[in-house]
């Protein structure tokens, strides 16, 4: 096995050579463990202590043709992308171009990253998006069992993307709806939505009564300031001040389990329940979070992002977890603004 020197003496020699260190690429093993370095000339290159032993030098510096932006511009086009820059000053700087699959979003990337097989952000969330599909057959009988009739040719691409289709008691009406969409509502339908709330039906009527949504919110609040403590007020993923506190485990789930073990119907307001059920309600629901877990604070790109790649329904704590750790590899830089890449900070264990 290759010879594991101190890891002081690695930074000397990097800094002797003249180049600049950026990150590890892998943990430190020995003397072949990858680490990411820069030249003067801001190429960013792969290389390990061995190499900077054998006097190895920046491989774009030695023996490489000279970048041009006509040259750039042909790689890009190869991958579809359109370049805007009309100058190409270093590896490092970002250049500005379109994906033709996605042509209103105007993206910047580095020509080392566009090298290293990063592109389209959009293109890379839909692929991991994909990863996650339902099976479709399993989704159009959920629309089917929800009333609604989903048009010849229509594809189930992810549980955000809107599927054509018509509500059987409202059939001359052609709506758009999600898995997402038809998953957390009684009444995917609008239509069907209004015919039940309107008149005497809505929550309103003489005086209105509370709906059960807000008051379940309401009682978990206790919960949510014990993770925000917990956490110290910060996003667990990137360490900075938090927007939100992400469920591990479902919301919808734990009501549907505390409804389950009291034996109760999920009805609309609280005036359906007694006292002594709303009070068993909000109790069951606050230990029934405790019992699962601190919720854990995300700043919103970082909420966002999570759910755009693993869809909004059906989470858990090992798939956030997974979540976390490709961002601690990199993995999402290229969907993420410069203040929400990973910066090496020291998570506190999810749970």
């Amino acid at each position: 096995m290759s010879k594991r020197n101190p890891i002081e003496k690695v930074y000397e020699l990097i800094e002797n050579r003249g180049f600049i260190f950026i990150k590890w690429l892998e943990d430190y093993k020995n003397n072949t463990s990858k680490f990411l370095l820069q030249c003067s000339e801001n190429h960013q290159f792969e290389f390990c202590y061995a190499y900077l032993k054998d006097g190895s030098r920046c491989p774009y510096c030695f023996g490489r043709k000279h970048i041009t932006i006509d040259f750039i511009r042909e790689e890009f086009l190869k991958r579809n992308y359109i370049l805007l820059s009309t100058e190409y000053i270093n590896a490092h700087e970002k250049l500005v171009y379109i994906c033709n699959k996605h042509p209103q979003e105007v993206q910047k990337i580095s020509w080392n990253n566009f090298k290293s097989g990063k592109g389209c952000k959009f293109c890379g969330i839909e692929k991991y998006s994909q990863s996650n599909l339902l099976n479709q057959d399993i989704v159009f009988k959920i629309f089917e069992d929800k009333g609604l009739v989903i048009f010849d040719g229509e594809e189930y691409k992810g549980v955000n993307v809107k599927i054509k289709c018509y509500c059987k008691n409202h059939p001359n009406i052609i709506q758009y709806l999600s898995y997402g969409n038809i998953l957390i509502t009684k009444f995917p339908c609008k239509y069907c939505y209004i015919d039940a709330y309107k008149g005497e039906n809505h929550p309103h009527w003489k005086g209105g009564v509370s709906l059960l949504h807000d008051m379940l919110r309401d009682c978990i609040l206790e919960w949510k300031n014990k993770s925000m403590e917990y956490y110290n007020y910060r996003c667990v993923v990137t360490g900075q001040y938090f927007d939100i506190v992400h469920h591990l485990y479902n919301f919808n789930k734990i009501v549907d389990e505390v409804f389950n073990d009291l034996g109760l119907e999920q009805l609309k307001n609280i005036n359906d329940y007694t006292q002594q059920q709303i009070n068993n309600i909000k109790y069951s629901l606050l230990i029934k979070h405790y019992d699962y877990g601190f919720g854990v604070p995300l700043c919103n790109s970082i909420h966002n992002l999570y759910h755009q790649l693993y869809g909004k329904y059906d989470n858990n704590e090992n798939q956030f977890n997974e979540f976390i750790n490709k961002y601690k590899n990199f993995e999402f830089d290229e969907f993420l603004d410069d203040k929400y890449k990973y910066k090496n900070f020291l998570l506190k264990g999810v749970g």
